[in-house]
């Protein structure tokens, strides 16, 4: 961006919750002072509970923040700017109702990636846009996911209704690293494509955002076979085949930055790496096992 578009987008507001790495998610503030948006309609990603959201809700009343409230039509997905909760004049009774529907709501949408519309390029452009079209935020993010790039270098997965994704061959021994080769970018090309529309849609008005999972939170749906709540697989080995992990880690971080270099080179102006799974490691082990391939 120029100059003068990096201080234009800098004046403009911040929404929090609009863009993430799993479809349609709301995820924690971003920036102090900043508005707390909400879809209604979609799954609530990050919340243990319904009184662990009332908690947020509640904190940023007491900061006399606004927070948005976008609906999505599921079908078309089509998105509108609902209403907004003013704290000053909105009871915290009513507000405590909101957010016990918003919750129950939130449940009845299975936090899944979507694969046809993660990788149909009118589709992921349409929904990278709602909140841009709702609120005109500072940035747009691109509508993906972490694991959208595996196919590209060897690594086949499905999704599950209740599982979510499932790797169809784990890496957990050597032979298994036969199956991985150089990222194939050409494999990728909705989200080269979904990148240049979205540069050009918002012009110099919004930065548009790329993103990708970082190598040992990738690993650890390579080597558990999918989601998981114990790591147990991917954690033993770094103690039983530490070299088997490093070869892995490695080619996911060459894999990763050419996939990142990809995307900037489509239209992204940055690009967020996610290590979802990194607080699964103590501190000592986070410097050994994530935080060098995040680097490389």
């Amino acid at each position: 961006m120029r100059e003068e578009e990096v201080a234009s987008v800098a004046a403009k507001p911040s929404l929090t919750g609009l863009g993430s790495p799993s479809p349609l998610s709301c995820v924690p503030p971003l920036a102090s002072g900043s508005p707390l948006c909400f879809c209604y309609n979609s799954p609530l990603y990050g919340y243990k509970d319904v009184s662990d959201l009332e908690n947020v809700v509640a904190n940023y009343a007491k900061a006399n923040i606004p927070i948005e409230v976008m609906w999505t039509d599921i079908d078309s997905m089509d998105a509108y700017k609902d209403f907004t909760l003013d704290p000053i004049n909105f009871p915290l009774d009513k507000m405590r109702n909101f957010v016990d529907t918003l919750y129950q709501n939130g449940q009845k949408y299975v936090p899944i990636l979507d694969l046809e519309r993660s990788e149909t390029t009118d589709l992921i452009v349409k929904i990278s846009l709602q909140p841009w079209n709702a609120f005109r935020p500072n940035g747009v993010i691109i509508f993906s996911d972490i694991l959208t790039p595996l196919p590209a270098f060897g690594v086949e997965f499905d999704v599950e209704d209740v599982r979510g994704p499932v790797i169809q061959s784990p890496i957990r021994f050597e032979k298994g690293l036969k199956a991985l080769h150089p990222i194939d970018l050409e494999k990728l090309s909705f989200v080269g494509d979904s990148l240049k529309i979205l540069r050009k849609e918002v012009g110099g008005d919004a930065a548009v955002l790329g993103f990708v999972g970082a190598p040992w939170t990738i690993a650890t749906y390579i080597v558990e076979g999918g989601t998981t709540r114990t790591y147990t697989t991917i954690k033993s080995m770094c103690h039983t085949t530490p070299h088997l992990l490093r070869t892995l880690l490695s080619h996911l971080a060459q894999a990763i930055a050419d996939y990142v270099i990809f995307q900037v080179e489509s239209g992204a102006h940055c690009i967020q790496i996610f290590d979802s799974w990194g607080g699964q490691l103590p501190p000592d082990m986070w410097e050994r096992w994530s935080k060098p391939y995040i680097k490389e």
